[in-house]
């Protein structure tokens, strides 16, 4: 058995005092290896007092699979006098313990030196770097953006990107060199003021930018990730594509505008052209039909000009409304407001249809509340709303029923005017085809009655300009009500003026 001061001379051969190590000397004793010495940092790392542990083996501390592979160590450095270096677990009293282990045979004995080097929380870190690493890889395997890394000298110091990152930076073309090496000169200005932000930690927002790569121009959106002062880091993602689509939707928008524009052009130029004979033709055979010059023979003749002027006052009636919408659809229409007696207006229009009521005997119903008595708007374009309601209900009216015109304020204090009729109805997903210009259902009283399909859609508009809406509600068979719904400061102008 080994002497103790040959232990301690031992000891001191063998042992760095400057390392903070865990030492043990175990010594072979019949078929056991037994533990003769350990030093406070051994004892303190395995949880087993120094004093306890003289004379023991590692199969009092440890599983047996694991206190066999320890003495096959012992054993095999005892028998090839030679050192061994290993890296392995253990789990002693204190918890398992990652170590790196250095054995050799004190001269002279059959004892074996032990040098432990705690390894445990070194391992732990090199563990979450496997892991951080494993999710980096991860993350950068399904991400087509490519991240670069810029010093304080604008110099780009790394680049990561997967086979997916398109276009693909080849790191030997660009690390080491200044950021300006692709990006485009007309932008780089702009660029350097972005990255000065985020070295500002102003976090900016995405920024686009033109990169040349392999002399070929692509669009890229670049976002930051981390700044400071030394360094940014930020994605760029190649969005070339989606600016060329956006620019494809930009000019086919360009282009559907100025074939609009065209038309609203020819329209108003056409209805323009149009009036001026037009007119000549209503003014001569408005003379013709009141006999101005004269009696006229035979009495046909007098027929036959009331027809003229009346078929030139729809078609003139038809190129104003045309007008009209052209200019809407232009956003030159313009409305004059002023306070307008809704009663009067409404009475007044119901006179202008009269000819049309009494001849398909509908009843006509009034109920005007004086609280909507009067409302801000411009009186010729309310005339005109009321004229194409009234006459819509006319129209898709059979003979005898009712059409009833009231007028009330909301709730909310806004001006309502009501046309309400019991003839054919809407079916609701119709609704929305009726507002269009040119919109028509096709159904059995629409075919007798010729239209342009502006009514409607004209009113929707002219309400818009009013800054009020136009509210439609309808079923098939049982009636359609439209409301021309006034903002509340149509009325409070009204009141403030009264």
């Amino acid at each position: 058995m080994i002497s103790h001061s040959q232990l301690q001379e031992s000891i001191a051969h063998q042992v760095d005092s400057g390392m903070q190590l865990g030492v043990f000397v175990i010594e072979k004793l019949g078929d056991d290896f037994k533990f003769n010495y350990i030093n406070k940092n051994f004892s303190e790392l395995i949880g087993v007092g120094q004093e306890m542990i003289h004379g023991n083996t590692v199969y009092d501390y440890l599983s047996t699979e694991e206190a066999d592979f320890l003495n096959h160590h012992f054993s095999e450095v005892l028998q090839q006098k030679k050192p061994l270096n290993f890296y392995e677990k253990y789990k002693w009293p204190a918890g398992r313990i990652c170590w790196s282990m250095y054995l050799d045979v004190l001269p002279g004995t059959q004892a074996i030196f032990g040098q432990v080097l705690n390894q445990t929380d070194y391992e732990r870190v090199r563990q979450g770097m496997t892991e951080s690493e494993r999710q980096k890889s991860k993350l950068f395997s399904i991400l087509p953006d490519v991240i670069l890394s810029i010093n304080k000298d604008g110099i780009i110091g790394d680049i990561e990107q997967n086979i997916h990152s398109k276009p693909s930076l080849r790191p030997l073309d660009y690390i080491g060199r200044s950021y300006h090496s692709f990006v485009a000169e007309q932008d780089q200005e702009l660029f350097d003021d972005w990255i000065n932000k985020a070295r500002l930690a102003q976090t900016p927002l995405p920024f686009v930018f033109k990169g040349s790569i392999d002399q070929n121009y692509y669009d890229f959106e670049g976002r930051v990730i981390t700044a400071s002062d030394q360094e940014v880091t930020f994605f760029i993602r190649d969005i070339t594509e989606s600016v060329a689509a956006q620019k494809a939707i930009e000019n086919a928008k360009k282009a559907a505008e100025n074939s609009n524009n065209t038309k609203t052009f020819f329209l108003a130029n056409l209805s323009h052209e149009l009036c001026t004979p037009l007119n000549a033709i209503l003014g001569f055979s408005d003379m013709i039909r009141q006999e101005s010059l004269g009696p006229i023979q035979p009495n046909a003749y007098q027929q036959y000009a009331q027809d003229i002027y009346e078929s030139g006052q729809h078609l003139l009636s038809l190129i104003n409304s045309m007008l009209d919408m052209t200019k809407i659809e232009a956003g030159v229409m313009t409305i004059r407001k002023t306070q307008v007696d809704t009663e009067q207006v409404i009475r007044e229009t119901v006179t202008m249809l009269r000819a049309n009521i009494d001849a398909a005997q509908y009843q006509v119903k009034c109920d005007f509340k004086d609280t909507a008595r009067h409302v801000h708007a411009d009186e010729r374009v309310l005339r005109q709303m009321l004229l194409n309601l009234l006459s819509n209900a006319l129209k898709f009216t059979p003979p005898n029923g009712i059409i009833t015109i009231s007028t009330m304020q909301t709730p909310q204090k806004e001006t309502c005017i009501t046309v309400e009729d019991t003839g054919i109805g809407i079916a609701p997903e119709h609704i929305e085809t009726v507002l269009r210009p040119f919109g028509q259902i096709e159904n059995s009283l629409s075919k007798q009655h010729t239209g342009s399909g502006l009514g409607l859609p004209l009113v929707h508009s002219y309400m818009k300009l009013h800054g009020g809406q136009l509210k439609l509600s309808s079923q098939v068979g049982s009636g359609t009500k439209a409301e021309l719904i006034f903002p509340v400061a149509s009325a409070i102008k009204v009141q403030q003026r009264a």
